[in-house]
């Protein structure tokens, strides 16, 4: 075959591409001009125009034949495309993952959405489905809330998680909106209540929301003991004027070790009637009187976080609480640390008050190895905040949510092997420097000679800066990573309240919401 043929890929035909080729044209110039022909001119202009119009009806016809060859090439290459990708999928590693092991993946979807997570993946294909259906805890998760009012397919919904569940233990969330009146449940959330009330049994972890009369319903429904429960997670709004509500429905949770009572609503004290002595962690919303009453019994708590309601000034003191296994407190009046003795404990955080907090620490017989605090509006002596750091000789993280004052970083730049000479990690917060504020590149400059003086010889491997403007000394902290340091500096008006500040240095579940 020439190199100048083609091959149809339908019939075999070979053509021949030099057939095609445009004839002669005449030399005359009246193709280049708009003379007259002449005389001489007029048989060659018919002949090329005849054989050329033949030679166009033979190249459509071979075109319309190559272009159905084409298509048809085109269909069998799409073919054998999906030929390929389903045998590709079929030698997939989430293809060949065993049923067990597909399933629980599944179980990370129901922390994002556990209302839907099990019924979306059971729904991509048969065997997603059968996957599902033989993994119980994924349709563990009952979650109901305001999102959820309205559908009428709700109650069977929840039928059907509950008998796909099996005899698993149950994680329930029931959340009625705030200031809804009395008596205020549809028929359906009604029946949808009753039907978690009935499993109370294999409850293993429940978060419940609603007004006080809301929990005196809830505890009408229940009618079995709490065998499996072990977290509680209660809120319940009042109205400003109501005395402290008493929820006194968890009496009978043998296996319950962690208690948040109004977390999110801080300003209502809750009280609640419980077996404290077996608790581990605890966080809620009490009066100064309610708290250390609560204290006194819950004498085995690990971790623990206070915010404290009322007057301190009309406080009469009792004599102080023996917390023996305590190793995380947070706190939103520290003056309560006078009444406490935590003899176990490795973590504080309060407001500040170095005095208060020094006071305490030299009572005590601990090894406080964090300390967090952040501004209460007064400004914080260097004095008595070195007396408190010089205490802390176990200190091995330092988080200071206010501008440190500068003697206090004097100290630190100066005595690096006798103030926190364990010192692995610090944090403070920053004001901006600006025209007005010559003070703050003067702290700037002092706060970065106590990081690198500890950097070389210390102990100090990270560092966490919070300012509302950019900062001036990033250089040097790039420097520094020489050393091994890791730094982070977060910058921006989201930090000119704390709240977003204390998600970096405060773990969530010692968060105290109504920090300023």
């Amino acid at each position: 075959m020439a190199a100048s043929d083609i091959s149809c890929p339908k019939c075999a035909h070979c053509f021949n591409l030099s057939d095609f080729d445009l004839p002669e044209l005449s030399t005359s110039n009246v193709l280049e001009t708009n003379a007259i022909p002449e005389e001489t001119d007029l048989p060659l202009l018919c002949e090329f125009l005849a054989t050329g119009r033949s030679r166009m009806a033979s190249l459509s016809a071979k075109i319309k034949l190559l272009q159905s060859a084409v298509e048809t090439l085109s269909g069998k290459k799409n073919e054998l495309d999906l030929a390929i990708r389903k045998h590709e999928g079929s030698l997939s590693l989430s293809r060949r993952l065993p049923s067990e092991i597909l399933a629980f993946i599944f179980q990370f979807s129901v922390a994002a959405q556990p209302y839907r997570a099990p019924w979306i993946v059971s729904a991509v294909c048969a065997r997603w489905r059968s996957a599902a259906l033989s993994h119980p805890r994924l349709w563990a998760s009952l979650h109901y809330g305001q999102l959820s009012r309205g559908r009428n397919q709700d109650l069977l919904q929840y039928e059907t998680q509950l008998f796909r569940s099996g005899q698993v233990p149950l994680d329930v969330q029931f959340i009625v909106g705030d200031w809804l009146p009395e008596d205020g449940l549809t028929e359906v959330e009604k029946s949808i209540l009753q039907l978690f009330c009935n499993h109370a049994s294999r409850w293993e972890a429940v978060s419940l929301r609603g007004e006080h009369w809301f929990f005196a319903h809830l505890g009408q429904c229940i009618q079995d003991p709490f065998t499996c429960l072990r977290k509680i997670k209660v809120e319940v709004s009042r109205m400003v004027s109501d005395p402290v509500i008493t929820v006194d429905i968890f009496r009978d949770a043998p296996l319950l070790q962690e208690v948040q009572a109004n977390r999110e609503l801080w300003g209502a004290p809750l009280s609640m009637a419980l077996n404290w002595t077996q608790l581990a962690r605890y966080g809620g919303s009490n009066t100064w009187i309610g708290h250390l009453h609560t204290l006194q019994v819950a004498s085995n708590l690990v971790d623990c976080s206070l915010e404290i309601q009322g007057d301190f000034a009309s406080f009469e003191a009792p004599t102080a609480v023996l917390l023996p296994h305590l190793r995380r407190l947070s706190l939103s009046h520290p003056q309560f640390l006078q009444f406490l003795e935590t003899p176990s404990l490795l973590e504080l955080y309060c407001d500040y008050d170095a005095n208060t907090v020094n006071s305490f620490i030299r009572k005590q017989n601990c090894t406080l190895q964090k300390l967090v605090m952040w501004e209460c509006g007064v400004p914080g002596d260097a004095a008595i905040l070195i007396r408190l750091i010089e205490t802390l000789k176990s200190l091995v993280i330092l988080c200071l949510l206010f501008e440190p004052p500068v003697e206090f970083l004097e100290h630190m730049s100066s005595r690096v092997d006798t103030l926190a000479p364990s010192l692995t990690h610090f944090s403070t917060f920053l004001r901006f420097p600006g025209a007005m504020d010559d003070d703050g590149d003067l702290v700037q400059n002092h706060l970065i000679q106590a990081i690198e003086s500890r950097c070389p010889i210390g102990r100090l491997k990270s560092v966490r800066l919070y300012s509302i403007k950019p900062l001036l000394i990033l250089d040097r902290l790039e420097k520094l990573k020489a050393d091994g340091l890791s730094y982070a500096v977060f910058d921006g008006l989201r930090f000119l309240s704390l709240d977003k500040v204390d998600l970096e240095d405060i773990p969530p579940e010692l968060t105290i919401f109504t920090m300023e």
